[in-house]
């Protein structure tokens, strides 16, 4: 989703965000519009980021929860936007894979 938006709209700066570096494009892929981020988003975000963004896209975050409590989760995504800006949460309908 970052990839390709990046791509199609080279005129903003976009941010990625993930647990491991290891989940990152390789460099010589990345636009110059595109930065990568380590960040466990069940913590604060830095205040670099603190109601910085306009959107906030996450894909499978129910994946991070932990003893079903959404709530950091959620908390820490809200806290990135600025007033105004959106999250779009995305996840796998697993129950059609039967």
């Amino acid at each position: 989703w970052l990839l390709d938006t990046a791509r199609e709209f080279p005129e903003h700066e976009y941010h990625g965000f993930d647990i491991s570096s290891s989940y990152f494009i390789i460099r010589p892929y990345l636009p110059k519009n595109m930065i990568l981020h380590v960040w466990d988003a069940l913590t604060r975000p830095s205040e670099d980021f603190v109601g910085q963004l306009d959107i906030v896209h996450t894909r499978a975050p129910y994946s991070a929860v932990v003893d079903n409590n959404a709530e950091p989760l959620i908390k820490n995504l809200l806290a990135l936007l600025k007033p105004g800006g959106h999250i779009q949460w995305e996840e796998k309908d697993t129950a059609s894979w039967s």
